[in-house]
C-alpha cells in the first residue's frame, strides 16, 4: 500500500507545463533551505574553528595557571617552582615578570609602540615550542630581547638591531625620578599567527625584568602549564589551599570574558540563520498549497475510489518533505565543501578584491579557520528536516479534508 503513495507522491512531483510556477516555488524552497543550511554549518564551522585557534594560542603562550602573590611579587620563587614540577600533572612551573612600556626605534622617530613585556628565563624561553617554532629566526641570550614579527615590522629593525624600551617604573636621580630606560639589542623574531601577541609581546630576560619593573630577587607571578589544560580549574583551587598566601588565576577565568562572547555571539548566530530556514520553509507551504489546489480533481477521485484521508495526507507530507531533505542535503555538501575548501576560497576572494577580507588587526587571527563539529552538522539537519516537514502538515491536512462531492460537481 505504501507504494502507492510513493507512486503518486513521485507523479505529483514531476510538474506538468501548466505546473511551472507551482516547480519553480517548490525549487526556490529547495535553494532556500540548502542555502540557509549551509551558512548555518559553515559559520558554526568557522566559530568552532575560531575559538579553537585562540584557544590553542593563547593557552600556547601564557600558562594554565598563574599564581600571584598577595602581595608585591613571590619571594621564594624557586622553591615554589620546585615544589610544582614535583608534582606529577605539572609539565612545566616558570618565574615570570610582567608588566608594560615603550618600545622605539632610535633611528626613527614614528617608530614607536605599546608593548607587553614579559620577563622570562632563557631555559624557559627556549623549552616553549609554540614561541620557538619553525618561523622564530635568531637566537636567545642574556643580553638581548625577542619580539613578534607585527612589531619588527612596525620598528623597522631586524635581528642585531638595537631598540630602547622605557617603563613606568620610576629610578631616583638628583634631577628627580624619571622612568626607567634600557637599550636591548633584538636577539630574535618569533610568528605565532596571532596578531595580538606578534605585535605587541616582548620577552625579556628574567634579571633585567626584574631590574626595569623593581621586582628585585622576587617574581610576579609563577606560571603552570598542565598536561591537561581542562583540569586548570581544580588545580586552581587546589593551589589556593595548600597556598593561601597566593592567588591563582586559571586560563578560563583569565580569558573568561572573551570566551563568554565568543560563546554568546556563536548561539545569537545560530539562532539568527535557524530564521533562514524558516523563511525558505514558507515556500514549502506556499507550493503545497497551489499543488493542492491544481491537484483538487485528482484528490477527489481518489477520496471517491475509497482512500482514506489519513493516506491522502500522508502523500503530500512525502511531496513536501522531499523538498526538505533534497535541499538539507544539498546545503550539507555545499557547507562542507565551503569548510574544507575554505583557506583557498579565502585567497581567491582576497586575490579578486585585492584586499584583505580577515583582517588579522580585527579577528586576532591571520586565516579564516573551521572546525567542523558533526554533532552540530546533526542538529542542523535535524532543524531543517524537522521545519520541513512542520510544513507539510497543514497542506496536507487541506488535502485530506477536500470533499470530493463539492470538486466534482463541477467537473
Amino acid at each position: 500500500m505504501a507504494n502507492l503513495e510513493l507512486k503518486i507522491a513521485g507523479r505529483y512531483l514531476r510538474a506538468k507545463k501548466r505546473e511551472g510556477v507551482i516547480s519553480v516555488v517548490a525549487a526556490l524552497s529547495i535553494i532556500g533551505i540548502a542555502l540557509g543550511v549551509a551558512t548555518l554549518i559553515i559559520v558554526m564551522s568557522v566559530m568552532n574553528g575560531f575559538r579553537t585557534e585562540l584557544m590553542g594560542r593563547i593557552i600556547g603562550i601564557n600558562s594554565h595557571v598563574s599564581l600571584y602573590g598577595q602581595e608585591r611579587g613571590i619571594d621564594n620563587y624557586q622553591q615554589l617552582v620546585n615544589s610544582l614540577k614535583a608534582d606529577s600533572r605539572v609539565v612545566s612551573a616558570t618565574p615570570l615578570i610582567e608588566g608594560h612600556g615603550v618600545i622605539f626605534n632610535p633611528n626613527f622617530k614614528d617608530a614607536v609602540d605599546g608593548i607587553q613585556v614579559r620577563g622570562i628565563r632563557k631555559a624557559d624561553l627556549l623549552a616553549n615550542k609554540d614561541i620557538m617554532n619553525k618561523d622564530f629566526f635568531g637566537e636567545v641570550t642574556e643580553d638581548s630581547i625577542i619580539i613578534g614579527s607585527k612589531m619588527a615590522q612596525s620598528l623597522r629593525v631586524q635581528v642585531g638591531d638595537n631598540v630602547s624600551i622605557i617603563t613606568p617604573q620610576s629610578v631616583t636621580t638628583v634631577f628627580g625620578s624619571i622612568p626607567r630606560k634600557k637599550t636591548f639589542r633584538v636577539g630574535g623574531v618569533f610568528e605565532i599567527g596571532m596578531h595580538e601577541y606578534d605585535r605587541y609581546l616582548v620577552f625579556m630576560p628574567f634579571e633585567t625584568a626584574q631590574n626595569m619593573f623593581n621586582y628585585e630577587n622576587k617574581a610576579e607571578s609563577v606560571g603552570v602549564r598542565l598536561k591537561d589544560a581542562n583540569s586548570a580549574l581544580p588545580f586552581a583551587f587546589e593551589m589556593a589551599k595548600k597556598y593561601p598566601q597566593l592567588n591563582p588565576v586559571d586560563w578560563q577565568q583569565a580569558n573568561s570574558q572573551f570566551f563568554g562572547a565568543v560563546q554568546t555571539e556563536r548561539n545569537v548566530m545560530f539562532i539568527i540563520l535557524s530564521m533562514i530556514v524558516l523563511v525558505a520553509s514558507f515556500n514549502i507551504i506556499g507550493s503545497m498549497i497551489m499543488l493542492v489546489q491544481e491537484k483538487g480533481g485528482s484528490i477527489a477521485i481518489m477520496r471517491t475510489m475509497g482512500l482514506p484521508r489519513r493516506r491522502v495526507m500522508r502523500i503530500f507530507i512525502m511531496v513536501g518533505s522531499f523538498n526538505g531533505v533534497v535541499g538539507t542535503f544539498a546545503g550539507v555538501l555545499l557547507g562542507l565543501g565551503f569548510c574544507y575548501n575554505i583557506q583557498g576560497i579565502q585567497h581567491f576572494v582576497e586575490w579578486v578584491v585585492g584586499a584583505k577580507v580577515f583582517s588579522p588587526e580585527v579577528y586576532f587571527l591571520s586565516n579564516l579557520p573551521a572546525e567542523v563539529n558533526w554533532g552540530e552538522v546533526g542538529q542542523v539537519c535535524g532543524i531543517s528536516l524537522g521545519i520541513s516537514l512542520l510544513a507539510t502538515i497543514y497542506p496536507s491536512w487541506k488535502a485530506s479534508k477536500i470533499q470530493p462531492a463539492e470538486v466534482l460537481r463541477y467537473e
